[in-house]
Protein backbone atom coordinates (compact mmCIF):
# COMPACT_ATOMS: atom_id res chain seq x y z
CA UNK A 1 0.00 0.00 0.00
CA UNK A 2 2.90 2.23 0.59
CA UNK A 3 3.37 2.88 -2.93
CA UNK A 4 -0.17 3.33 -3.69
CA UNK A 5 0.66 6.90 -4.77
CA UNK A 6 3.37 6.21 -7.19
CA UNK A 7 1.74 4.90 -10.31
CA UNK A 8 -0.93 7.89 -10.25
CA UNK A 9 2.19 9.86 -9.84
CA UNK A 10 4.51 8.67 -12.71
CA UNK A 11 1.56 9.13 -14.92
CA UNK A 12 0.67 12.64 -14.00
CA UNK A 13 4.95 13.64 -14.49
CA UNK A 14 4.71 11.79 -17.86
CA UNK A 15 1.59 13.75 -18.95
CA UNK A 16 3.11 16.77 -17.84
CA UNK A 17 6.47 15.79 -19.88
CA UNK A 18 4.53 15.63 -23.04
CA UNK A 19 2.80 18.44 -22.79
CA UNK A 20 6.02 20.63 -22.13
CA UNK A 21 7.49 18.88 -24.96
CA UNK A 22 5.15 19.28 -27.08
CA UNK A 23 5.50 23.18 -26.40
CA UNK A 24 8.74 23.69 -27.93
CA UNK A 25 9.72 24.63 -31.73
CA UNK A 26 10.86 22.11 -33.69
CA UNK A 27 13.88 21.36 -34.98
CA UNK A 28 15.12 20.82 -38.39
CA UNK A 29 17.11 17.78 -37.99
CA UNK A 30 18.17 17.17 -42.16
CA UNK A 31 18.04 19.31 -44.85
CA UNK A 32 16.20 16.91 -46.86
CA UNK A 33 13.33 17.69 -44.25
CA UNK A 34 13.88 20.99 -44.69
CA UNK A 35 13.19 21.62 -47.88
CA UNK A 36 10.15 19.25 -47.84
CA UNK A 37 8.64 21.87 -45.69
CA UNK A 38 9.47 24.92 -47.56
CA UNK A 39 8.37 23.59 -50.25
CA UNK A 40 4.99 23.07 -49.23
CA UNK A 41 2.08 23.79 -51.09
CA UNK A 42 -0.28 23.40 -47.44
CA UNK A 43 1.02 25.61 -44.79
CA UNK A 44 3.33 28.76 -44.29
CA UNK A 45 6.76 28.12 -42.40
CA UNK A 46 8.10 30.50 -39.98
CA UNK A 47 11.81 29.68 -39.61
CA UNK A 48 14.52 31.32 -36.52
CA UNK A 49 18.24 30.55 -37.69
CA UNK A 50 20.17 30.31 -35.08
CA UNK A 51 23.88 29.66 -33.04
CA UNK A 52 24.98 28.60 -30.05
CA UNK A 53 27.26 31.13 -29.57
CA UNK A 54 24.86 34.02 -31.04
CA UNK A 55 23.65 36.21 -27.72
CA UNK A 56 20.67 37.44 -29.38
CA UNK A 57 19.33 34.16 -30.53
CA UNK A 58 19.18 32.71 -26.85
CA UNK A 59 16.91 35.83 -26.13
CA UNK A 60 14.97 35.40 -29.46
CA UNK A 61 14.60 31.59 -28.67
CA UNK A 62 11.78 31.78 -26.04
CA UNK A 63 9.72 34.75 -27.45
CA UNK A 64 9.77 32.51 -30.99
CA UNK A 65 8.21 29.76 -28.91
CA UNK A 66 5.52 31.86 -27.60
CA UNK A 67 4.67 33.14 -30.98
CA UNK A 68 4.26 29.69 -31.70
CA UNK A 69 2.25 28.84 -29.10
CA UNK A 70 -0.02 32.29 -29.88
CA UNK A 71 -1.39 30.41 -33.14
CA UNK A 72 -2.40 27.35 -31.15
CA UNK A 73 -5.45 28.03 -31.65
CA UNK A 74 -5.35 29.29 -34.90
CA UNK A 75 -7.94 27.99 -37.43
CA UNK A 76 -6.72 30.19 -40.40
CA UNK A 77 -5.58 27.66 -43.73
CA UNK A 78 -3.07 27.05 -44.55
CA UNK A 79 -1.90 26.79 -41.33
CA UNK A 80 1.61 28.52 -40.22
CA UNK A 81 4.42 25.55 -39.00
CA UNK A 82 7.74 26.96 -36.91
CA UNK A 83 10.85 25.82 -37.34
CA UNK A 84 14.58 26.04 -35.46
CA UNK A 85 17.51 25.88 -37.56
CA UNK A 86 20.91 25.28 -36.29
CA UNK A 87 23.46 26.92 -38.45
CA UNK A 88 25.68 25.05 -36.20
CA UNK A 89 24.28 21.64 -37.43
CA UNK A 90 24.18 23.13 -40.70
CA UNK A 91 27.04 25.77 -41.18
CA UNK A 92 28.35 24.23 -44.65
CA UNK A 93 25.09 24.41 -45.81
CA UNK A 94 24.20 27.41 -48.47
CA UNK A 95 20.94 27.74 -46.76
CA UNK A 96 23.05 29.00 -43.42
CA UNK A 97 26.44 30.23 -45.47
CA UNK A 98 24.16 32.23 -47.35
CA UNK A 99 22.97 34.40 -44.28
CA UNK A 100 24.98 37.48 -43.41
CA UNK A 101 24.43 37.67 -39.16
CA UNK A 102 22.43 35.57 -36.86
CA UNK A 103 19.82 35.19 -35.66
CA UNK A 104 17.17 35.73 -38.55
CA UNK A 105 14.18 35.00 -39.01
CA UNK A 106 12.19 34.16 -42.42
CA UNK A 107 8.25 33.80 -43.64
CA UNK A 108 8.22 31.19 -46.36
CA UNK A 109 4.99 31.16 -48.03
CA UNK A 110 3.34 27.71 -49.58
CA UNK A 111 4.35 27.38 -53.18
CA UNK A 112 1.44 27.65 -55.74
CA UNK A 113 2.07 24.08 -57.53
CA UNK A 114 3.85 21.22 -56.28
CA UNK A 115 7.41 20.87 -56.79
CA UNK A 116 8.14 18.56 -60.34
CA UNK A 117 11.64 17.21 -60.82
CA UNK A 118 12.95 16.40 -63.97
CA UNK A 119 15.15 13.37 -64.35
CA UNK A 120 17.66 13.52 -66.67
CA UNK A 121 17.99 11.42 -69.42
CA UNK A 122 21.03 10.26 -68.82
CA UNK A 123 20.87 7.32 -72.04
CA UNK A 124 21.11 10.68 -74.10
CA UNK A 125 23.98 12.57 -72.79
CA UNK A 126 27.99 11.99 -73.45
CA UNK A 127 29.65 9.78 -71.23
CA UNK A 128 31.59 12.82 -69.80
CA UNK A 129 28.21 14.99 -69.33
CA UNK A 130 26.75 11.61 -67.62
CA UNK A 131 29.15 11.61 -65.26
CA UNK A 132 29.17 15.30 -64.01
CA UNK A 133 25.32 15.30 -63.93
CA UNK A 134 25.77 12.50 -61.51
CA UNK A 135 28.06 14.13 -59.60
CA UNK A 136 26.27 17.24 -59.29
CA UNK A 137 23.46 15.57 -58.13
CA UNK A 138 25.04 13.68 -55.76
CA UNK A 139 26.65 16.92 -53.94
CA UNK A 140 23.41 18.99 -54.15
CA UNK A 141 20.28 17.39 -54.00
CA UNK A 142 17.62 18.62 -57.05
CA UNK A 143 14.94 19.55 -54.06
CA UNK A 144 17.39 21.56 -52.23
CA UNK A 145 15.80 24.73 -53.77
CA UNK A 146 13.28 27.54 -52.74
CA UNK A 147 11.85 30.62 -54.99
CA UNK A 148 13.31 33.55 -53.08
CA UNK A 149 10.33 35.35 -54.19
CA UNK A 150 8.05 33.60 -51.72
CA UNK A 151 10.97 33.94 -48.76
CA UNK A 152 10.13 36.74 -46.28
CA UNK A 153 12.47 38.42 -44.14
CA UNK A 154 11.60 39.90 -40.62
CA UNK A 155 13.69 42.58 -39.51
CA UNK A 156 11.79 44.68 -37.27
CA UNK A 157 11.51 44.34 -33.49
CA UNK A 158 11.65 40.74 -31.90
CA UNK A 159 8.94 40.60 -30.32
CA UNK A 160 5.61 38.23 -30.09
CA UNK A 161 3.39 40.57 -31.08
CA UNK A 162 5.38 43.09 -33.96
CA UNK A 163 6.20 38.99 -35.29
CA UNK A 164 2.55 38.04 -35.30
CA UNK A 165 2.01 41.51 -37.07
CA UNK A 166 4.43 40.88 -39.55
CA UNK A 167 2.63 37.12 -40.17
CA UNK A 168 -0.84 38.72 -40.44
CA UNK A 169 0.69 41.14 -43.20
CA UNK A 170 2.36 38.76 -45.11
CA UNK A 171 -0.56 36.10 -45.28
CA UNK A 172 -2.97 38.49 -45.91
CA UNK A 173 -1.79 39.37 -49.21
CA UNK A 174 -0.59 35.84 -50.13
CA UNK A 175 -4.35 35.12 -49.25
CA UNK A 176 -5.35 37.45 -51.67
CA UNK A 177 -2.77 35.98 -54.05
CA UNK A 178 -4.09 32.74 -53.95
CA UNK A 179 -7.97 33.71 -54.42
CA UNK A 180 -6.87 35.67 -57.37
CA UNK A 181 -4.57 32.22 -58.41
CA UNK A 182 -7.94 30.23 -58.53
CA UNK A 183 -10.27 33.00 -59.92
CA UNK A 184 -8.14 33.35 -62.97
CA UNK A 185 -8.95 29.77 -63.82
CA UNK A 186 -12.32 29.76 -65.89
CA UNK A 187 -13.04 26.41 -64.80
CA UNK A 188 -12.78 27.00 -60.98
CA UNK A 189 -16.39 27.08 -59.47
CA UNK A 190 -16.17 30.44 -57.57
CA UNK A 191 -19.20 29.26 -55.03
CA UNK A 192 -16.56 26.82 -53.35
CA UNK A 193 -15.21 29.85 -51.72
CA UNK A 194 -15.61 30.11 -47.46
CA UNK A 195 -17.41 33.10 -47.29
CA UNK A 196 -19.54 35.11 -49.43
CA UNK A 197 -17.28 38.18 -49.78
CA UNK A 198 -14.51 35.74 -51.18
CA UNK A 199 -17.02 34.32 -53.73
CA UNK A 200 -17.71 37.84 -54.92
CA UNK A 201 -14.18 38.68 -54.90
CA UNK A 202 -13.70 35.25 -57.33
CA UNK A 203 -16.43 36.01 -59.52
CA UNK A 204 -15.15 39.36 -60.63
CA UNK A 205 -12.03 38.11 -61.18
CA UNK A 206 -13.48 35.80 -63.34
CA UNK A 207 -15.26 38.16 -65.24
CA UNK A 208 -12.08 40.19 -65.03
CA UNK A 209 -9.89 37.42 -66.14
CA UNK A 210 -12.17 37.60 -69.54
CA UNK A 211 -11.56 41.40 -70.28
CA UNK A 212 -8.45 41.64 -69.94
CA UNK A 213 -6.27 42.34 -73.35
CA UNK A 214 -3.32 39.94 -72.57
CA UNK A 215 -0.96 41.94 -75.27
CA UNK A 216 -1.45 44.73 -72.97
CA UNK A 217 -1.04 43.63 -69.44
CA UNK A 218 2.29 45.81 -68.93
CA UNK A 219 -0.47 48.94 -69.43
CA UNK A 220 -3.01 47.68 -67.22
CA UNK A 221 -0.63 46.32 -64.63
CA UNK A 222 1.10 50.01 -64.50
CA UNK A 223 -2.83 51.45 -64.07
CA UNK A 224 -3.24 49.23 -61.30
CA UNK A 225 -0.22 49.96 -59.22
CA UNK A 226 -1.04 53.76 -59.72
CA UNK A 227 -4.72 53.42 -58.06
CA UNK A 228 -3.50 51.45 -55.56
CA UNK A 229 -0.90 53.68 -54.14
CA UNK A 230 -3.17 57.21 -54.95
CA UNK A 231 -5.92 55.48 -53.00
CA UNK A 232 -6.53 54.77 -49.40
CA UNK A 233 -5.72 51.48 -47.75
CA UNK A 234 -9.10 49.80 -46.99
CA UNK A 235 -10.86 51.55 -50.06
CA UNK A 236 -7.97 48.87 -52.96
CA UNK A 237 -8.80 46.08 -52.07
CA UNK A 238 -10.29 44.81 -55.22
CA UNK A 239 -7.70 46.83 -57.15
CA UNK A 240 -5.12 45.01 -55.22
CA UNK A 241 -7.36 41.72 -56.47
CA UNK A 242 -7.18 43.36 -59.67
CA UNK A 243 -3.29 43.53 -59.68
CA UNK A 244 -2.71 39.99 -58.64
CA UNK A 245 -4.73 38.32 -61.30
CA UNK A 246 -2.68 40.93 -63.93
CA UNK A 247 0.48 39.22 -62.43
CA UNK A 248 -0.20 35.81 -62.67
CA UNK A 249 -1.68 36.15 -66.04
CA UNK A 250 1.94 37.78 -67.68
CA UNK A 251 4.21 35.69 -69.33
CA UNK A 252 6.55 33.63 -66.46
CA UNK A 253 9.55 35.57 -68.17
CA UNK A 254 8.73 38.64 -66.62
CA UNK A 255 8.06 37.48 -62.85
CA UNK A 256 6.94 40.05 -59.68
CA UNK A 257 9.34 40.02 -57.18
CA UNK A 258 8.65 41.39 -54.13
CA UNK A 259 10.07 41.16 -50.44
CA UNK A 260 9.36 43.13 -47.30
CA UNK A 261 12.72 44.47 -45.73
CA UNK A 262 12.54 46.02 -42.77
CA UNK A 263 16.02 46.85 -41.31
CA UNK A 264 19.99 45.52 -40.96
CA UNK A 265 20.47 42.60 -38.58
CA UNK A 266 22.28 43.57 -35.44
CA UNK A 267 24.52 40.57 -34.64
CA UNK A 268 26.98 39.16 -36.85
Amino acid sequence: MRFSWTLPLLLTANVCSAAWKERYVDLVMNIDDYYDQVNSVDSYTMVEYTTQWCHHCKTLKPVFRDLMLSYEDDEAQPPIKFFDLSCDVFNSHKVCSELTGFPQVKLIVPRDEPLVLVEPNYEEMPFYQRWWTRLRRRLQDPKWQLDKERVYDFNGNRDVESMRNFIESIRSKHQLHRLALRASKPEYDCNDENNEQEIELCHLGQKYSKQLDISNLDVEEFKLENLVANNHEDQVQTIKFKLEIVKLLKPKSAPAKKEEKVAEHDEL
